[in-house]
């Protein structure tokens, strides 16, 4: 028995959240999940206001306030709806035109640490929140994106996407799993956690 709240970026929770719930009240048919979602700059400040219990986060920076575990490193890719290369120097994706996250996303954060110190603006076109925003946007020729490659396997429209490697440096997206030190581990908490591995290994290439 009893309640607990997990936090999940948008991205993850339109893949992961159906089977996350079923096998929670398979597991524990008296207790009460609640899933929330919310970037990864957001579910940190919850987890630290005991708002939410777990979280699924993206490149959160470390913390003696959690307990962090790994639990998917994606590598980031071009993707347009022009015709590509097989990998692209960074130096050079930077000069297309970009649809991309605006600033507080972690992965758009990702992407100018790597861009920022080599001198390399980007070319940004437009600023949209919505991964799958992003993608009908590049799917019209707005301009192109970067993405974690896992990303275009949700892509289920007739129009092809192309996807492009990239290089010096290749980068990648981290998926981490993470608790609150304070709070100690509850058996729903636990439960939880489990299922969590278990699903990401299951939805997405964890070798990669």
């Amino acid at each position: 028995r009893g309640r607990l709240t997990v936090g999940l970026p948008p991205r993850l929770a339109h893949v992961l959240t159906a089977d996350l719930v079923e096998r929670f009240h398979a597991q524990f048919p008296e207790a009460t999940m609640t899933v929330v979602e919310g970037l990864s700059i957001r579910l940190r400040e919850w987890l630290v206001a005991g708002r939410i219990d777990v979280a699924l986060m993206f490149d959160p920076p470390a913390s003696p306030q959690f307990q962090q575990e790994t639990l998917l490193r994606e590598p980031l890719v071009l993707i347009s709806v022009q015709a590509l290369p097989k990998r692209m120097r960074l130096a050079d994706v930077a000069q297309r035109p970009l649809v991309m996250p605006s600033g507080p996303n972690a992965l758009r954060q990702l992407l100018e640490q790597h861009t920022r110190p080599r001198g390399l603006p980007l070319q940004l076109v437009a600023e949209v929140d919505s991964v799958q925003t992003v993608l009908s946007l590049v799917a019209r020729g707005v301009g192109d994106t970067v993405l974690p490659q896992g990303v275009i396997r949700a892509w289920t429209y007739p129009q092809k996407l192309n996807v492009a490697a990239i290089h010096t440096p290749a980068m990648r997206n981290l998926l981490v799993l993470a608790v609150p030190t304070a709070r100690p581990a509850t058996r729903l908490s636990r439960g939880v956690s489990k299922a969590l591995r278990e699903l990401v290994t299951e939805h997405f290439d964890t070798a990669a």
